[in-house]
């Protein structure tokens, strides 16, 4: 009996003793996470050059379908336009690579503000189902902006980049190039442990693109408007 009365208080303090030792959750710092989404643009390509019968044209006002891939330092976006976007004549490819690095201005435990230097890679093809007439252009940028990360809480966070770039752009099997001016813009209402440990990303992005090439009938502008949603890990 003396033995049995030993045991219990021995067990019982253990188990309270485990249940007590949780893991702390680690807090992401601000503006470092990864995230893979899609997002939907409202799209506008329209001719800015001369040239070109309006047979030839390739201008559209419709929705692209973005699928995007971010870590720190790096993203990647596929966009695609079609039928299933609800384009009715035309169809879109663009395929972009952006590297970048944040030089800090600030940085502290729930906010940081920097300056990123980046480079970015771009392919974009238009093409109609009236002509043989299409836009292919293969493009290097730089470029620099700001960014800036602010944490709300453990669990909210906001971040956002801005990005004027400049660049030369080619056409496929051309001998002739020109000018790519773009700028590209993130917000991201970033909500950690939304999916047990994993978050939930919703979002903004801005896509502006403005071709100056060479031969003016590739003198094209794109302007987006992007509705983002990504699962953060």
């Amino acid at each position: 009996m003396i033995c049995i009365l030993l045991v219990i208080p021995t067990n019982v303090q253990a188990q309270m003793f485990s249940i007590g030792d949780t893991e702390e959750r680690t807090v992401r710092p601000p503006g470092l996470y990864s995230m893979i989404g899609i997002s939907l643009d409202f799209a506008e390509f329209s001719f800015e050059g001369s040239g070109l019968s309006d047979r030839d044209r390739l201008d559209f006002t419709d929705n692209v379908l973005n699928f995007k891939f971010e870590v720190p330092g790096l993203d990647i976006n596929i966009g695609l336009g079609g039928s299933v976007t609800g384009m009715s004549d035309n169809s879109y490819v663009n395929l972009r690579g952006l590297l970048y690095n944040n030089f800090n201005i600030k940085r502290s435990s729930s906010f940081r503000i920097g300056i990123p230097l980046q480079i970015s890679t771009d392919f974009t093809r238009v093409n109609s189902d009236f002509t043989d007439f299409e836009f292919e252009q293969t493009s290097f940028s730089i470029g620099s902006g700001i960014s800036s990360a602010l944490r709300l809480n453990d669990r909210l966070q906001i971040t956002g980049r801005f990005t004027p770039n400049v660049g030369f752009s080619a056409s496929r099997g051309a001998f002739f190039g020109g000018t790519l001016y773009s700028m590209q813009g993130i917000l991201r209402f970033v909500i950690d442990d939304f999916f047990g440990n994993n978050g939930l990303a919703i979002g903004y992005d801005f896509d502006f693109r403005d071709y100056d090439v060479d031969d003016d009938r590739f003198d094209n502008r794109y302007i987006g408007h992007g509705i983002t949603i990504g699962y953060i890990f």
